[in-house]
């Protein structure tokens, strides 16, 4: 049996990003888009929370990279949200990683939703990362993504769509729903929002793919983008 391996990192979670010790990077493998996402230093010999947004809408955007030398899978992430008070602690949790398998140096995107029990925007929020060891770097789901666009922004529910095409670069079809998944960044490169939407009921035949768009609740300046079949 492949035993689970766990880091814990706790970040202050602020509306001003910590720069002096981040540094900004090139989207990673089975994620496209625009943004250059600013990342903690690596941590050798674990799988951690390299950047995390401050709470919005009651959710924490995280990015998870893995600085081990073997791929990995079966990401788990807890979250605990503490007031500096000292007061109510929440808690969320999601094993929902966007790709779902890391190889080595590799980065993900997931979030954690607070909303049913709250969490406030100067909480110390605390993160347990799990993992498994990966036969395989590859994310057999993982669709690819390019051709990225914004529309202007709007009125209402939908403050911008992006549009983009996944393709399927496999010779099996991948079925359907798909689902993408959007982080938004801003100027500095640190994360904002998280929006999961799922984009096409039916699936990408191999080698053949598909115009989807995602409709988000605020602005985005800058974006990384993955898709997955089901």
């Amino acid at each position: 049996m492949r035993r689970a391996s766990a880091v814990l990192l706790v970040v202050i979670v602020s509306m001003v990003a910590t720069l002096a010790t981040a540094g900004a990077v090139e989207p990673s493998a089975g994620l496209a888009g625009d943004a250059t996402p600013r990342l903690d230093p690596a941590t050798a010999g674990s799988v951690v929370i390299a950047a995390s947004s401050a709470p919005n809408r009651g959710r924490v955007a995280v990015i998870v990279r893995n600085d081990t030398t073997t791929p990995v899978n079966n990401v788990r992430i807890d979250a605990t949200a503490t007031r500096p008070d000292g007061g109510a602690v929440t808690s969320a949790s999601t094993s929902s990683l966007v790709p779902a398998t890391l190889a080595p140096g590799a980065y993900g995107l997931a979030v954690l939703d607070f909303r049913k029990q709250g969490v406030a925007i100067d909480s110390v929020v605390a993160f347990k990362v799990r993992h498994t060891k990966a036969a395989s770097a590859v994310d057999p789901k993982l669709l690819a993504v390019s051709g990225l666009t914004r529309s202007a922004p709007t009125a209402g529910k939908v403050a911008q769509t992006l549009t983009f095409t996944v393709a399927n670069p496999t010779k099996r079809a991948a079925r359907g729903p798909i689902t993408a998944t959007v982080m938004c960044f801003n100027e500095a490169g640190t994360p904002v929002n998280l929006t999961t939407a799922k984009v096409r009921s039916t699936g990408v035949a191999a080698g053949k793919e598909a115009s989807v768009k995602v409709g988000l609740a605020e602005l985005c300046p800058t974006a990384l983008v993955g898709a997955r079949s089901s």
